[in-house]
């Protein structure tokens, strides 16, 4: 046993330091005694001894080198540090960390995250993301230099999942002007290539045992820590360079041995290392030959506590050293201890996994092993011989390459930079040779062929170089714009082999390297400084080698820069203590100016209380009254600097007063314009790929006039919930987590007088909104374009933008405007209500699918249509959150108007796409007649964009600007105008120029746009398309009879009564030819004959109707949209998944025109709802889908909407239908009308209580009724409203004085399949029914044998409803003035004012600017594999009991065959029953 060692050094150690710190006096050594005695022995030693400086990081000099540069004041880069564990990494980057930022701004500027612990996407998301868009400033307090970004330190990211490094990779460089990254880990091979090539990388090497030794006799010293130098020397051994693990274990044994000297075995006790005894002696007992004694050993050994792992590891290092074995026995002893220790990391008996190894230890096959190597060590080995060499070559691209190799005295093998190759579609080897067939870039490498024996390996190289064309990487920029003075660089990267020469002119002048212009990068960028205007031009840069000469133009631009100019600007402001308040500050200029602020002329320095936006913002998100100031925003470029300055008062007065009520609504104009300019400004920027929420938003977008009205309730709602934050001093927090508690519900009237709640309403322009009534009641004879004036006593019934009507009062959470759900902690019967997501992925979506034996799928479409013509529930305006313009994609939290909808934690979607699916609340209108300031507050209604009639809207437009637009103005006939081309010489949809763009381009697939029709969803899919297309040809081929008919009638005239003749029609296909279909007979019977118009029934459309009943149709929806020709096989372009069917309008006009769409329609059969087979797996996980975007679930929007929408539970709906005569108060109790068990079972598990089921849900889970598509709940809320539109309608074409009886006994021969007939481009054979499922050809009739409606009643009649100048009602009569005084449809945008009268003529104005827009839908797959010419179609109906029919190809299936409709859709008959299932 070794002296104890006393000596005390002075020094104060750190884990990796260099040099000792400086000797301390007497006084400091007691000092640090009495701190070591207090505080100091609860600091764990790695931390106490980390290096405070990075010049005091030892044995790591690369490392030390260049963050020794950063911190000079060079650039910093993005870090990753990599190597074993305990080596000083995280030590390393803190210790810089400290130093760049000093102790005041390292917290705000630094974020450590462990990515073991944190190692998911929503990481990156939420807490990075979020911290790196922060700005910051370039100054400390202390007056030192400050790098303007802050440091993301990622420790342990090789643990972090693939989708997370992403994730980070997209943050690294969309953030890298503010933000850098030090990524640390262990194993580089798990870090993604596209992180490692972004940044710097050092490895750090394991310390030397020396190196440990020294740190830590040092700190025992500090310590008082008494011990054997031999102690010391095994901890160093034992810890395998790791200091950490050293440092740990040393304070571990001092504590363990507390005042008293450390030995070896104190070390080996805490360590967990085996004495060398145990060791030797295990060995010997190993060649003892006896395994009872073995046995009795190892089992001895394991009792006393020893890890078998450990035991493994240093039997392994003393074998090692056993001069006795050679190196086959060691070897094959090596090969046991692998596969024992794999065993025991799986968790096997340790006892029996070390008896396995030991034994094999034990055996006596090695006994004669040293004779046999003697033996093999004589054996005399033929020389190595290449008989050929291969030879190094020159091949062009996409040729072969052979290397010619062979030897008589060894077999061949090769290698590509040292990479073993072998036999492959790439590659052929044989003795002889190697050939590369197909070259390409990759194959240029160094070929070895090798030969070897037992004594030695020769090997033979030779290179390929592969010749290829220049070509650009990528293409030059088509055209720069440089501003005069400054610096502009041309790119014309090029590859190509041999080595392209790159020249350059400028109109054929050669140009050379001079002090303005500079040629780099072996002339691949060409720099020009201080740019002038006679730069300006076209510069082209030439590529050649010896196979190619290529060329790229940039046209060069020179413009003056341009000097800051504040584009928004602040005035004076009050707020009150903790609100959130976003001083605006905008300015424009080129170069893009850089904007600073000031308070009280002091540099405002960034941080969570002053947060930097993008846009030049101050956010000053929880405001103190010690914050108010005189606040300076300080725009600034070369060109020149500009200022602005105003007041900031915080107030802690929390009094209501009418100032506070005016300060507070204009606050709240300024949130919701700044919201809806930012959606505005997303929705129109074509330089980022459209996102599924983009297409909807789009496509729900509101126009103009809808946007005036939303836009006054968001400003009204968002005033009262000031108020309310301003009351209590609620913050407005970004996030809530689940266990934060959310601001209560409250009610308006809690807060304000009636007085107050008046006045709020005034100013934020509410009652500028009411209703006027322009009604004349000599209009008799056609309907208003709007729907206004058809019943006088009640103007507004029906008409468009007006708000749904309600048949059960809504069932708001906090009694006025938050929907079901909307409070996390908010229990209803006693259980929280499931996630919409949960709710569809259990109980509705589907892969399989039943083809249904009776209907066709024309009869899903034709539903559509006419939902189409009765309401539209436009979106919110604004898909940003109004308290601080965050996109509702970015943040789960409900925010209005952002409802996201949360995804389960064990859905597949949250790992693919994140924690909720996008969804924005609908646009409501302003005191829609609900309200009442005496005694019930403000009740949320959203608006229907539509008329509720049954007139056409879809086709003529609900608005008269809509209609102008659709109308032909220059031929003078009535028409509507089509797009004509020799193709399709009956016409297509005109393309939409004056109205937004509501569906998405494919560029790479077409440059085709949308199409204008009067309802502008008409581009969500391609059959819908197909269907407005004939019916716009259906106008225009009657107006020319007419007009042929009655010379003597106008433009307006024809118009009219055209318009008439085509509202007849099709209210009689739907209430004669579909509605019998979906509510059956009997409930065709319940709604009975037509008994005349009554004024006193309100055709609204009501909001469960439009927002769940007759969304019953998603269930009949085929995941397959078929295209089909005369003979109803597939068209060359194949049958189109509905994920490519939304939003492709140029499918239409370049594959084929609307008939193989027609003929897909009523061709083919719907899809049945069964129990286990409700909506389509295309509906509810892939609806607008885009490549590497979040698809949208259309059954959890339709349950998120009908909450938003504040509709009752379904057992309520129920009572309203009389169809409950006991309460319900079990899951069981809906079995006579839910009689599947599963489906119960599944429900009682979603939602708990049978009142928590939304009414989506149970309506499209009841079992059909005899002949009807729909339970008794829909059937009775569709018939409630089918009957509201027909009686309450003034222009129902049944009613007296609308018709005479000639002209209504030829309209009833009115039929689709004539309509279709008639107006598809060469369709000339049909069922005569194109609802029902028809066999082609026995079903099938020629069109002439179909009788069409005769116009002759038409003749020479109609003349008196033109009299009067009142005879067309068209004026609009919702607002009481014209909010669009300057609007022309002609242009391509459309400016418009919005005003709003304020009390006190205080007068708020805010410009939006409305343009077309293209969407952008990348191409998800190829549509049809090119092996697939033909496609089956579905089985129509069955021929036999025991087989099922396929239409296409006339081929009857035997029971158990599959056949493939589509790649992604496959068909199975089961028991005469044509079975299909989504694979894809």
């Amino acid at each position: 046993m070794s002296k104890k060692s006393t000596v005390k050094k002075t020094t104060v150690p750190t884990m990796f330091t260099k040099n000792p710190p400086p000797t301390t006096t007497t006084t400091d050594k007691e000092t640090d005694k009495e701190d070591k005695s207090k505080n100091n022995r609860l600091i764990p030693w790695v931390e106490k001894y980390r290096p405070k400086k990075v010049s005091d990081v030892a044995y790591q000099d690369e490392v030390v080198a260049v963050l020794t540069k950063c911190l000079a004041g060079s650039d910093f880069p993005n870090l990753l540090f990599y190597g074993p564990p305990g080596t000083g990494k995280t030590s390393t980057i803190l210790a810089a960390a400290h130093e760049l930022f000093g102790p005041q701004l390292f917290r705000d500027r630094v974020m450590e995250l462990n990515s073991s612990d944190e190692r998911g996407i929503n990481v990156i998301r939420e807490k990075v993301k979020k911290f790196a868009q922060f700005s910051v400033i370039t100054t400390r307090s202390d007056g030192m230099y400050c790098p303007p970004f802050k440091l993301i330190i990622l420790d342990e990211c090789d643990s972090m999942t693939k989708a997370a490094q992403a994730a980070l990779r997209r943050t690294m460089e969309r953030e890298s002007k503010t933000t850098r990254f030090c990524l640390i880990c262990n194993y580089i091979s798990r870090i993604i290539d596209p992180i490692t090539s972004r940044c710097a990388k050092f490895r750090f090497k394991p310390l030397k045992d020396n190196i440990i030794e020294e740190r830590l006799q040092a700190i025992c010293n500090k310590e008082n820590v008494q011990y054997e130098p031999e102690a010391i020397t095994e901890l160093g051994k034992c810890t395998d360079g790791d200091m950490r693990k050293a440092v740990t274990f040393l304070q571990s044994v001092a504590r363990f041995r507390t005042n008293k000297l450390i030995t070896v075995a104190d070390v080996h006790e805490i360590t967990g290392i085996i004495s060398e005894s145990v060791i030797e002696s295990l060995y010997q007992v190993c060649h003892s030959g006896s395994y009872e004694k073995l046995a009795t050993t190892v089992k001895n050994v394991l009792l006393e506590g020893y890890a078998a792992h450990q035991l493994l590891l240093q039997l392994h290092d003393y074998i090692l050293g056993q001069m006795a074995l050679g190196n086959e026995q060691k070897a094959i002893i090596f090969e046991k201890a692998a596969i024992v220790d794999g065993c025991l990391l799986d968790g096997a008996d340790e006892y029996l996994q070390m008896m396995n190894f030991l034994c094999t230890l034990s055996s006596d096959d090695y006994s004669d092993y040293d004779a046999q190597e003697q033996q093999q060590q004589q054996i005399q080995t033929e020389p190595l011989v290449f008989t050929r060499r291969p030879q190094s070559t020159q091949v062009a691209i996409g040729s072969s390459a052979i290397f010619y190799c062979s030897s008589s005295s060894s077999p061949i093998t090769w290698f590509k930079n040292d990479v073993p190759l072998g036999t492959g579609s790439k590659h052929m080897i044989t003795n002889q040779y190697l050939q590369i067939l197909n070259i390409d870039e990759n194959d240029e490498a160094i070929y070895d062929c090798t030969i070897r024996n037992a004594l030695e390996m020769k090997t033979a190289s030779a290179n390929l170089t592969v010749l290829y064309a220049p070509r650009f990487v990528p293409l030059p920029d088509t055209y720069r714009v440089g501003l005069k003075n400054l610096s502009i660089e041309l790119h014309c990267r090029v590859r190509g082999n041999p080595k392209p020469t790159i020249t350059w002119h400028k109109s054929h002048i050669n140009i050379r390297s001079s002090h303005r212009m500079h040629l780099l990068d072996n002339n691949q960028i060409l720099r020009i400084n201080q740019l002038r205007n006679d730069d300006a031009g076209l510069y082209t840069c030439n590529a050649e080698n010896s196979l190619r000469r290529i060329s790229a133009a940039t046209d060069v631009r020179v413009q003056e820069p341009i000097p800051p100019l504040f584009s928004r600007r602040m005035s004076n402001l009050t707020t009150y203590d903790s609100a959130s308040v976003e001083l605006e500050c905008t300015a424009t200029g080129d170069p893009q100016p850089k904007i600073e602020w000031f308070r009280d002329s002091f540099p405002i320095h960034y941080s969570i209380q002053y947060i930097l936006k993008d846009d030049g913002s101050l956010l000053l998100p929880h405001v103190t009254a010690n914050q108010s100031g005189y606040y300076t925003c300080q725009a600034s470029n070369y060109a020149g600097r500009e200022i602005h300055s105003f007041w900031v008062s915080v107030v802690n007065d929390n009094q209501i007063t009418d100032e506070l009520i005016d300060r507070l609504v204009q606050q709240a104009s300024v949130e919701v314009n700044r919201a809806v300019a930012e959606t505005i400004r997303h929705l129109q920027d074509r330089r980022r790929p459209r996102t599924p929420g983009d297409l909807m938003s789009l496509m729900k977008f509101p126009k103009p006039l809808q946007l005036t009205l939303a836009k006054t309730e968001d400003i009204f709602e968002r005033s009262l919930d000031l108020v309310h934050r301003y009351v209590d001093n609620i913050t407005f927090a970004s996030e809530y987590s689940k266990s934060e508690v959310r601001p209560l519900d409250f009610r308006p009237d809690h807060y304000l007088t009636a007085r107050q709640l008046e006045r709020l309403a005034l100013v934020a322009g509410c009652v500028v909104h009411q209703l006027n009534s322009h009604c004349n009641e000599k209009c008799l004879a056609y309907r208003t374009a709007d729907g206004t004036c058809n019943n006088f006593k009640n103007p507004f019934w029906g008409a468009s933008l007006t708000a749904l009507t309600r048949w059960l009062h809504a069932q708001y959470e906090n009694g006025f405007n938050t929907p079901r759900g909307w409070n996390d902690s908010k229990l209803y019967n006693g259980y929280k209500l499931p996630s919409a997501r949960e709710v569809s992925s259990r109980l509705i979506a589907t892969k399989t699918i039943t083809p249904d034996p009776a209907f066709s799928h024309m009869l899903m479409q034709w539903g559509q249509f006419q939902d189409h013509d009765m309401s539209l529930t436009v979106q919110a305006t604004s898909n940003t959150r109004f308290s601080d313009s965050l996109r509702c994609l970015s943040s789960c939290s409900y925010e209005p108007p952002c409802y996201p909808i949360r995804v389960p934690d064990d859905d597949h979607l949250r790992q693919e796409r994140g924690s909720c699916l996008e969804f924005v609340r609908s646009a409501a209108i302003c005191l829609s007649g609900e309200t009442s300031f005496l005694h019930l507050p403000y009740r949320r209604e959203q608006i229907n964009s539509l008329t509720s009639f049954f007139d056409a809207s879809n086709v003529y437009g609900s608005t008269v600007q809509d209609a102008w637009d659709l109308r032909e103005r220059s031929s003078g006939k009535g028409l509507l105008r089509v797009h004509s081309t020799s193709q399709y010489p009956k016409g297509l949809l005109p393309f939409s120029t004056d109205t937004p763009v509501d569906c998405q381009r494919d560029r790479q697939a077409s440059q085709i746009g949308c199409f204008l029709a009067g309802d502008h969803r008409v581009n969500e899919q391609v059959a819908l398309i197909a269907v407005h297309t004939i019916w716009v040809r259906q106008h225009n081929r009657f107006a020319k009879k007419l007009s042929l008919l009655n010379s003597n009638w106008t433009d307006e005239q024809v118009y009219q009564e055209t318009r008439k003749i085509i509202e007849a029609q099709l209210q009689i296909i739907t209430y004669k030819h579909w509605l019998p279909f979906i509510i059956g007979d009997e409930g065709m019977n319940m709604l009975g004959s037509y008994k005349g118009y009554n004024r006193n029934v309100n055709p609204t459309i009501s909001n469960v109707f439009a927002t769940a009943a007759f969304r019953f149709g998603h269930s009949l929806i085929n995941p397959v949209f078929y295209r089909l020709n005369s003979s109803l096989e597939p068209i060359p372009e194949g049958n189109l998944l509905l994920r490519d069917a939304f939003f492709s309008p140029w499918r239409v006009k370049e594959q084929g025109g609307i008939d193989p769409l027609l003929r897909g329609m009523f061709g083919v059969p719907a899809k049945i709802k069964l129990p286990q087979q409700i909506l389509n797996v295309e509906l509810t996980e892939r609806l607008f889908h885009v490549t590497r975007a979040i698809s949208l679930d259309l059954a959890a929007a339709n349950i998120q909407r009908s909450r938003d929408h504040g509709l009752q539970s379904y057992t309520a709906w129920r009572k309203f239908c009389n169809l409950t005569s006991n309460d319900i108060n079990d899951f069981d109790d809906l079995r006579y009308d839910i009689s599947d068990e599963q489906t119960r079972n599944t429900l009682r598990d979603v939602y708990k209580h049978v009142d928590n089921i939304d009414v989506w849900v149970g309506g499209i889970l009841e079992d059909n009724l005899p002949g009807a598509k729909v339970g008794p709940t829909f059937r009775c809320l569709i018939l409630k409203q089918f009957k509201a539109l027909r009686d309450g309608d003034r222009y129902w074409y049944e009613k007296s004085g609308i018709f005479t009886r000639q002209q209504i006994n030829s309209l009833e021969k009115t039929s689709l399949a004539k309509v279709i007939c008639e107006n598809g481009d060469h369709i000339e054979r049909i069922p005569k029914n194109v609802f029902l499922n028809a066999i082609y050809p026995r079903d099938y009739v020629s069109c002439s044998h179909i009788e069409d409606i005769d116009l002759e009643p038409w003749r020479g009649c109609c003349n008196q409803n033109m009299a009067g100048s009142n005879a067309v009602c068209n004026i609009p009569a919702i607002l009481s003035y014209d909010p669009f005084p300057n609007y022309e449809p002609s242009r391509t945008s459309t400016n418009t004012r919005q005003k709003r009268e304020i009390v006190e003529q205080e007068v708020i104005e805010d410009e939006i600017i409305t343009k077309d827009d293209q969407l952008e839908l990348e191409k998800l797959r190829q549509q049809v594999d090119d092996v697939l010419k033909k496609f089956a179609t579905f089985d129509k109906r069955l021929t036999t009991g025991t087989h099922c029919y396929d239409q296409n190809t006339r081929k009857l299936h035997k029971n158990g065959t599959k056949w493939h409709v589509h790649k992604c859709l496959v068909c199975q008959c089961k028991d005469a029953t044509s079975l299909c299932e989504i694979v894809c």
